[in-house]
């Protein structure tokens, strides 16, 4: 079966009214004056959607279980804000080892082309 992988853009602060990223559209805008043209489109609650955001780990696994039920076999998290060492340090601590026994579902190939 071929490898699959893609990414969950995350962001982790102390709260989540702390943090809440941009996600995606950060990858996307190329100028600052593209960002500056999105936000009126944009509120914070529309990316806390799509975005797995906050301190609770649950909400962390539920993002890597969501590609694991897509059929997805490896991925990888990115985060968005600037506590990077308090990311890890979550990550490692509270998050990484509740999805050690998530695996991918497997897919069909009539299903996959639906």
């Amino acid at each position: 079966m071929p490898r699959v992988a893609t990414g969950v853009d995350v962001g982790y602060a102390v709260s989540s009214e702390e943090h809440r990223p941009l996600g995606p559209l950060s990858q996307e805008l190329p100028l600052p004056s593209h960002f500056e043209e999105a936000v009126p489109m944009v509120s914070e609650d529309d990316v806390a959607e799509r975005v797995v955001c906050g301190p609770d780990p649950a909400h962390h696994v539920e993002g890597i279980q969501e590609l694991a039920d897509a059929g997805l076999d490896r991925g990888y998290v990115h985060q968005v804000g600037p506590d990077q060492d308090g990311f890890f340090d979550f990550y490692m601590r509270e998050v990484l080892p509740e999805t050690a026994e998530i695996q991918p579902r497997q897919v069909v190939a009539s299903e996959a082309r639906a």
